[in-house]
């Protein structure tokens, strides 16, 4: 028998802690007989166990730190805290921890222990171009305050289904050589700007390449797809069409937010493909494209590849 404690934020849904344990137990089939001692010692070491966790997790000081308050005001959705909780984690360090403190209907507050201090903090959110993408950053007294830019509709990718051709080296018009073209693809679509944050990624399918465009430094490319059935891997490929000073990198986040994968080019111009397994339940995925340090623009477009590869729960062969 598992007996399984969950504590949950009744203000947010937020699953604040849990205690689980594998237990034996014999019990009486009378039904006027009391549940038998070793349950009810078990349930109650249970419980002792799950608050001095949650009271470790939110309040007890941490030796030498000191929190920041990440505040996040007006409209704003779980997915896209996750994604500013996980680039301050990410870029701060792992031993960076954010903890809910209190919610209304338009704020939402979280303390940010880090060992590097607040100044960490900050930096992080001002460098971080998924951050920017979705709010405005302002530092007020100790803490940060996030509010959400404007409120814009996503849309799907354009069709193009037209030959592309990849050149090794930079072509000259009207002077063109064959042996410079190291292939011809057909690609079926294109992206539809402005796509640059989440909230106004554009739809895109699985399997199809799909035309791309670095426009200028810092510029992302959010793109949300519906993963088929049984996906158990992915593959993605960024491809470029032509020499240029871009090194592609893609980070992958769930639909919730949460970070998944974040993957760059070995080299300025080169190509990039990886693959990684899809953590059960996932049936869509956020992808953005981007130069890794956001200093340099596409000098020709790339061709993004999502593949999926079906299989069985628990790592079985298909």
């Amino acid at each position: 028998m598992e007996v399984s404690l969950q504590a949950v934020d009744v203000r947010t849904g937020v699953l604040a802690g849990t205690y689980t344990a594998q237990e034996g137990f014999i019990l009486e089939t009378n039904k006027k007989s009391a549940l038998p001692g070793h349950l009810e010692e078990t349930l109650g070491r249970a419980a002792r166990s799950l608050a001095l966790k949650l009271k470790d997790q939110y309040f007890a000081p941490r030796a030498g730190t000191e929190p920041t308050e990440v505040i996040f005001e007006g409209k704003h959705e779980a997915r896209d805290v996750w994604m500013v909780l996980g680039e301050i984690i990410s870029r701060v360090g792992k031993n960076t921890r954010a903890v809910p403190v209190r919610f209304t209907s338009d704020r939402s507050v979280y303390n940010v222990w880090a060992e590097k201090g607040r100044d960490a903090v900050a930096r992080a959110l001002d460098s971080s171009r998924v951050v920017s993408g979705i709010f405005s950053v302002a530092r007020e007294g100790e803490g940060i305050i996030l509010r959400e830019k404007g409120d814009r509709r996503p849309g799907g990718v354009g069709k193009f289904g037209r030959e592309l051709s990849f050149y090794r080296n930079l072509p000259i018009p009207g002077a063109e050589k064959p042996e410079n073209v190291r292939k011809v693809q057909t690609v079926a679509w294109e992206e539809e700007e402005n796509n640059s944050g989440p909230k106004i990624a554009n739809f895109a399918p699985v399997g199809e390449g799909i035309l791309g465009k670095i426009d200028s430094p810092g510029d992302q490319d959010f793109f949300l797809f519906s993963l088929p059935d049984g996906t158990r891997r992915l593959t993605i490929q960024v491809e470029q069409s032509g020499p240029g000073e871009m090194r592609p990198r893609v980070r992958v986040f769930g639909e919730d937010g949460t970070f998944l994968n974040d993957e760059k080019a070995g080299a300025r111009g080169g190509d990039l493909t990886f693959g990684f397994p899809v953590p059960d339940g996932t049936d869509k995925i956020f992808l953005c494209v981007e130069d890794h340090l956001g200093r340099y623009p596409s000098v020709f477009p790339y061709v993004l590849t999502v593949e999926g590869e079906k299989g069985k729960a628990g790592g079985e062969p298909p």
